[in-house]
Protein backbone atom coordinates (compact mmCIF):
# COMPACT_ATOMS: atom_id res chain seq x y z
CA UNK A 1 0.00 0.00 0.00
CA UNK A 2 2.74 2.71 0.97
CA UNK A 3 4.55 2.27 -2.56
CA UNK A 4 0.77 2.52 -4.15
CA UNK A 5 0.39 5.48 -2.33
CA UNK A 6 4.22 6.91 -3.15
CA UNK A 7 3.28 5.95 -6.66
CA UNK A 8 0.38 8.09 -6.82
CA UNK A 9 2.40 10.90 -5.11
CA UNK A 10 5.22 11.11 -7.55
CA UNK A 11 3.16 11.39 -10.58
CA UNK A 12 2.61 15.27 -9.27
CA UNK A 13 5.44 17.88 -8.62
CA UNK A 14 3.53 19.39 -5.44
CA UNK A 15 2.35 16.55 -3.73
CA UNK A 16 5.96 14.56 -4.82
CA UNK A 17 7.73 17.29 -2.56
CA UNK A 18 5.35 16.82 -0.10
CA UNK A 19 5.99 13.51 0.55
CA UNK A 20 9.41 14.30 0.10
CA UNK A 21 9.35 17.22 2.94
CA UNK A 22 7.23 14.42 4.91
CA UNK A 23 10.04 12.04 4.40
CA UNK A 24 12.96 14.48 5.44
CA UNK A 25 10.91 15.62 8.88
CA UNK A 26 10.29 11.95 9.81
CA UNK A 27 14.08 11.39 9.14
CA UNK A 28 15.21 14.44 11.02
CA UNK A 29 12.96 13.53 13.75
CA UNK A 30 14.67 10.05 14.11
CA UNK A 31 18.69 12.15 14.69
CA UNK A 32 19.09 10.96 18.11
CA UNK A 33 19.18 7.13 17.25
CA UNK A 34 22.17 5.78 16.33
CA UNK A 35 23.06 4.57 12.91
CA UNK A 36 23.13 0.86 13.55
CA UNK A 37 19.98 1.11 14.96
CA UNK A 38 18.40 3.41 12.59
CA UNK A 39 19.73 0.99 9.83
CA UNK A 40 18.16 -2.18 11.62
CA UNK A 41 15.03 -0.48 11.83
CA UNK A 42 14.58 1.05 8.63
CA UNK A 43 15.25 -2.00 6.76
CA UNK A 44 13.24 -4.14 8.90
CA UNK A 45 10.37 -1.86 8.14
CA UNK A 46 10.94 -1.72 4.84
CA UNK A 47 11.83 -5.51 3.73
CA UNK A 48 10.66 -7.60 6.67
CA UNK A 49 14.34 -9.23 7.85
CA UNK A 50 16.74 -8.38 9.41
CA UNK A 51 20.42 -6.95 8.96
CA UNK A 52 23.29 -9.12 10.37
CA UNK A 53 25.86 -6.30 10.92
CA UNK A 54 27.87 -8.61 12.89
CA UNK A 55 29.01 -10.60 10.23
CA UNK A 56 27.59 -9.05 7.22
CA UNK A 57 26.81 -11.12 3.91
CA UNK A 58 24.90 -9.71 2.08
CA UNK A 59 25.55 -7.10 -0.24
CA UNK A 60 22.82 -4.99 1.38
CA UNK A 61 24.51 -5.56 5.23
CA UNK A 62 27.84 -4.98 3.72
CA UNK A 63 26.57 -1.73 2.28
CA UNK A 64 25.30 -0.71 5.53
CA UNK A 65 28.41 -1.80 7.35
CA UNK A 66 30.30 0.61 4.98
CA UNK A 67 27.84 3.29 5.69
CA UNK A 68 28.01 3.02 9.21
CA UNK A 69 31.47 2.48 9.80
CA UNK A 70 33.80 3.52 6.78
CA UNK A 71 33.79 7.35 6.86
CA UNK A 72 36.56 8.24 4.58
CA UNK A 73 36.63 11.87 3.32
CA UNK A 74 37.04 10.82 -0.37
CA UNK A 75 33.53 9.88 -0.09
CA UNK A 76 32.39 12.77 0.99
CA UNK A 77 34.53 15.06 -1.76
CA UNK A 78 33.14 12.22 -4.63
CA UNK A 79 28.99 12.48 -3.19
CA UNK A 80 29.71 16.13 -3.91
CA UNK A 81 28.60 16.79 -7.82
CA UNK A 82 30.70 20.06 -7.94
CA UNK A 83 34.17 18.49 -5.87
CA UNK A 84 34.18 14.86 -7.48
CA UNK A 85 35.01 17.13 -10.72
CA UNK A 86 38.65 17.22 -9.32
CA UNK A 87 38.61 13.97 -8.22
CA UNK A 88 37.88 12.61 -11.39
CA UNK A 89 40.39 15.13 -13.03
CA UNK A 90 42.80 13.79 -10.50
CA UNK A 91 42.57 10.65 -12.20
CA UNK A 92 43.23 12.14 -15.95
CA UNK A 93 39.47 11.20 -17.09
CA UNK A 94 38.90 15.43 -16.77
CA UNK A 95 37.83 14.96 -20.46
CA UNK A 96 34.96 12.88 -19.97
CA UNK A 97 33.44 15.38 -17.54
CA UNK A 98 29.85 17.47 -18.58
CA UNK A 99 30.70 21.27 -19.39
CA UNK A 100 30.12 23.62 -16.00
CA UNK A 101 28.78 27.08 -16.39
CA UNK A 102 28.35 28.38 -13.30
CA UNK A 103 28.24 27.56 -9.40
CA UNK A 104 25.95 29.10 -6.92
CA UNK A 105 26.10 29.23 -3.05
CA UNK A 106 21.93 30.51 -2.95
CA UNK A 107 19.34 30.60 -5.31
CA UNK A 108 19.21 34.23 -5.27
CA UNK A 109 22.49 33.94 -7.40
CA UNK A 110 21.23 32.67 -10.15
CA UNK A 111 21.20 34.48 -13.35
CA UNK A 112 20.26 32.43 -16.50
CA UNK A 113 20.32 35.07 -18.66
CA UNK A 114 23.96 33.76 -18.77
CA UNK A 115 23.28 30.89 -19.67
CA UNK A 116 22.51 29.29 -22.71
CA UNK A 117 18.67 27.99 -24.08
CA UNK A 118 19.20 24.44 -22.56
CA UNK A 119 20.76 23.93 -19.19
CA UNK A 120 20.51 21.51 -15.92
CA UNK A 121 20.24 23.01 -12.45
CA UNK A 122 21.54 21.03 -9.67
CA UNK A 123 22.17 20.62 -6.27
CA UNK A 124 25.41 19.37 -5.52
CA UNK A 125 24.41 17.64 -2.16
CA UNK A 126 21.64 15.43 -2.93
CA UNK A 127 20.02 13.02 -4.49
CA UNK A 128 16.38 14.59 -6.48
CA UNK A 129 17.41 18.68 -6.49
CA UNK A 130 17.87 18.87 -10.32
CA UNK A 131 15.88 21.33 -12.55
CA UNK A 132 16.17 21.30 -16.39
CA UNK A 133 15.71 23.71 -18.70
CA UNK A 134 14.82 22.42 -22.18
CA UNK A 135 13.80 26.13 -23.55
CA UNK A 136 14.76 29.45 -21.48
CA UNK A 137 11.75 31.64 -23.12
CA UNK A 138 9.00 29.16 -21.59
CA UNK A 139 11.39 28.07 -18.40
CA UNK A 140 9.69 28.67 -15.32
CA UNK A 141 12.50 29.71 -13.02
CA UNK A 142 10.40 30.75 -10.22
CA UNK A 143 9.22 27.58 -9.66
CA UNK A 144 12.53 25.87 -9.99
CA UNK A 145 14.01 28.44 -7.57
CA UNK A 146 11.19 27.58 -5.27
CA UNK A 147 12.18 24.19 -5.91
CA UNK A 148 16.36 24.05 -5.61
CA UNK A 149 16.11 26.34 -2.07
CA UNK A 150 14.05 23.30 -0.50
CA UNK A 151 16.44 20.88 -1.31
CA UNK A 152 19.22 23.46 -0.90
CA UNK A 153 17.80 23.18 3.00
CA UNK A 154 18.06 18.92 3.00
CA UNK A 155 20.57 16.85 4.72
CA UNK A 156 20.87 13.76 2.86
CA UNK A 157 22.08 11.98 5.38
CA UNK A 158 19.43 12.04 7.86
CA UNK A 159 16.78 10.02 5.45
CA UNK A 160 19.07 7.31 4.67
CA UNK A 161 22.11 7.43 7.23
CA UNK A 162 24.58 7.82 3.55
CA UNK A 163 27.69 9.17 6.00
CA UNK A 164 28.97 10.96 2.69
CA UNK A 165 26.35 13.27 2.07
CA UNK A 166 26.26 14.58 5.53
CA UNK A 167 29.77 17.20 5.54
CA UNK A 168 28.72 18.78 2.01
CA UNK A 169 28.44 22.35 1.31
CA UNK A 170 25.25 22.70 -0.37
CA UNK A 171 25.37 24.52 -3.17
CA UNK A 172 24.02 24.83 -6.94
CA UNK A 173 25.65 23.85 -10.38
CA UNK A 174 24.60 24.89 -14.08
CA UNK A 175 26.06 22.38 -16.56
CA UNK A 176 25.49 21.55 -20.11
CA UNK A 177 22.28 19.97 -21.09
CA UNK A 178 22.70 16.35 -22.36
CA UNK A 179 21.37 14.89 -25.14
CA UNK A 180 22.15 13.00 -28.36
CA UNK A 181 21.80 14.77 -31.72
CA UNK A 182 19.33 12.08 -33.11
CA UNK A 183 17.00 13.01 -29.99
CA UNK A 184 17.39 9.32 -28.48
CA UNK A 185 16.80 9.16 -24.76
CA UNK A 186 20.08 8.92 -22.85
CA UNK A 187 20.82 5.32 -21.29
CA UNK A 188 22.25 5.08 -18.00
CA UNK A 189 25.32 2.64 -18.41
CA UNK A 190 26.14 1.46 -14.45
CA UNK A 191 29.61 -0.25 -13.81
CA UNK A 192 29.48 -2.13 -10.15
CA UNK A 193 33.36 -2.33 -8.80
CA UNK A 194 34.11 -4.55 -5.73
CA UNK A 195 37.65 -3.29 -4.26
CA UNK A 196 38.58 -1.55 -7.24
CA UNK A 197 37.98 -4.29 -9.70
CA UNK A 198 34.63 -4.56 -12.02
CA UNK A 199 32.24 -7.40 -11.27
CA UNK A 200 28.44 -6.36 -12.33
CA UNK A 201 27.06 -4.11 -15.61
CA UNK A 202 24.08 -2.50 -15.47
CA UNK A 203 22.40 -1.02 -18.58
CA UNK A 204 19.34 1.58 -17.85
CA UNK A 205 16.57 2.41 -20.16
CA UNK A 206 14.38 5.36 -19.15
CA UNK A 207 15.37 5.32 -15.47
CA UNK A 208 15.39 8.85 -15.01
CA UNK A 209 13.08 11.56 -16.18
CA UNK A 210 14.01 15.13 -17.96
CA UNK A 211 15.56 16.54 -14.98
CA UNK A 212 17.17 13.38 -13.97
CA UNK A 213 15.10 12.40 -10.76
CA UNK A 214 14.07 8.65 -10.82
CA UNK A 215 11.11 7.34 -12.77
CA UNK A 216 9.00 5.12 -11.00
CA UNK A 217 6.70 4.09 -13.92
CA UNK A 218 6.71 0.72 -15.60
CA UNK A 219 7.99 2.02 -18.62
CA UNK A 220 11.73 2.04 -16.81
CA UNK A 221 14.31 -1.06 -17.41
CA UNK A 222 17.26 -2.35 -16.02
CA UNK A 223 19.01 -4.58 -17.29
CA UNK A 224 22.27 -6.74 -15.26
CA UNK A 225 25.00 -8.51 -16.86
CA UNK A 226 28.27 -10.19 -15.88
CA UNK A 227 31.75 -8.98 -16.75
CA UNK A 228 30.98 -11.09 -19.81
CA UNK A 229 28.19 -9.50 -20.71
CA UNK A 230 25.84 -12.69 -20.12
CA UNK A 231 22.44 -11.12 -18.65
CA UNK A 232 21.96 -12.13 -14.94
CA UNK A 233 18.06 -12.13 -15.67
CA UNK A 234 17.86 -10.14 -12.22
CA UNK A 235 14.57 -7.86 -10.79
CA UNK A 236 14.90 -5.13 -8.46
CA UNK A 237 11.60 -3.78 -8.16
CA UNK A 238 12.32 -3.14 -11.67
CA UNK A 239 11.70 -4.57 -15.19
CA UNK A 240 14.34 -6.36 -17.41
CA UNK A 241 13.96 -5.09 -21.05
CA UNK A 242 14.36 -7.72 -23.69
CA UNK A 243 17.44 -8.50 -25.44
CA UNK A 244 16.51 -7.51 -28.56
CA UNK A 245 16.07 -3.68 -27.70
CA UNK A 246 19.68 -3.79 -25.64
CA UNK A 247 22.50 -2.25 -27.03
CA UNK A 248 25.75 -2.25 -25.38
CA UNK A 249 28.11 0.83 -25.33
CA UNK A 250 30.59 1.30 -28.16
CA UNK A 251 33.37 2.40 -26.05
CA UNK A 252 32.32 -0.63 -23.45
CA UNK A 253 35.73 -1.11 -22.91
CA UNK A 254 37.18 2.26 -22.75
CA UNK A 255 34.16 2.38 -19.77
CA UNK A 256 35.57 -0.34 -17.59
CA UNK A 257 39.13 1.00 -18.13
CA UNK A 258 37.45 4.00 -16.72
CA UNK A 259 35.33 2.58 -13.93
CA UNK A 260 37.94 0.35 -12.45
CA UNK A 261 40.24 4.00 -12.77
CA UNK A 262 37.90 5.73 -10.44
CA UNK A 263 37.06 3.16 -7.74
CA UNK A 264 40.69 1.82 -7.13
CA UNK A 265 40.77 4.16 -3.88
CA UNK A 266 37.21 2.85 -3.09
CA UNK A 267 35.99 -0.19 -1.06
CA UNK A 268 32.56 -0.25 -3.39
CA UNK A 269 31.25 2.24 -5.22
CA UNK A 270 29.01 2.71 -9.02
CA UNK A 271 30.52 4.10 -11.37
CA UNK A 272 28.18 5.83 -13.70
CA UNK A 273 28.08 6.56 -17.58
CA UNK A 274 26.99 7.95 -20.47
CA UNK A 275 27.67 7.63 -23.86
CA UNK A 276 26.20 10.76 -26.03
CA UNK A 277 27.05 11.15 -29.37
CA UNK A 278 29.90 8.20 -29.01
CA UNK A 279 31.93 9.64 -26.63
CA UNK A 280 31.72 8.87 -22.93
CA UNK A 281 30.12 11.11 -20.39
CA UNK A 282 30.92 10.86 -16.85
CA UNK A 283 27.47 10.46 -14.43
CA UNK A 284 28.40 10.19 -10.76
CA UNK A 285 29.76 7.71 -8.39
CA UNK A 286 27.24 6.16 -6.17
CA UNK A 287 29.01 4.37 -2.93
CA UNK A 288 25.22 3.09 -1.34
CA UNK A 289 22.92 2.11 -4.41
CA UNK A 290 19.72 2.38 -3.26
CA UNK A 291 20.86 3.38 0.06
CA UNK A 292 22.07 -0.31 0.47
CA UNK A 293 17.80 -1.48 0.16
CA UNK A 294 17.47 -3.77 -2.67
CA UNK A 295 14.77 -6.61 -3.13
CA UNK A 296 17.03 -8.89 -6.07
CA UNK A 297 14.52 -11.75 -7.58
CA UNK A 298 16.13 -14.52 -7.53
CA UNK A 299 17.60 -14.08 -3.91
CA UNK A 300 20.40 -15.24 -4.03
CA UNK A 301 21.92 -12.38 -5.85
CA UNK A 302 21.69 -11.11 -2.51
CA UNK A 303 24.69 -13.41 -1.35
CA UNK A 304 26.46 -13.66 -4.39
CA UNK A 305 27.03 -9.74 -4.88
CA UNK A 306 28.13 -9.63 -1.36
CA UNK A 307 30.37 -12.13 -1.85
CA UNK A 308 32.25 -9.93 -4.37
CA UNK A 309 32.84 -7.42 -1.38
CA UNK A 310 35.66 -7.85 0.60
CA UNK A 311 35.62 -5.90 3.88
CA UNK A 312 38.64 -7.33 5.93
CA UNK A 313 40.64 -5.31 2.86
CA UNK A 314 39.60 -1.82 5.12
Amino acid sequence: MKKIIKSCLDNFEFTKGLYTKLRYYNAKSKANISDEEYAINYYYKKFGRRLNLKNPETFDEKIWWLKIHYHNDLLTQCADKLLVRDYVESCGLGYILNDLYAVYDKVEDIDIDNLPDKFYLKCNHVSGGNVACVDKEVFDLKNAKKKLNWYMGINQYYITREWQYKNIMPRILAEKYLENEDKSPLVDYKFYCFNGKFKIFMICNNVANIDGSHNNEKNSFENFYDINKQPLNIVDDSNILTEEYINFPKNYDKMVKYAELLAQKIPFVRVDFYEINNEIKFGELTFTPAGGCHNYKPEKYHKIFGSYLDLSKI
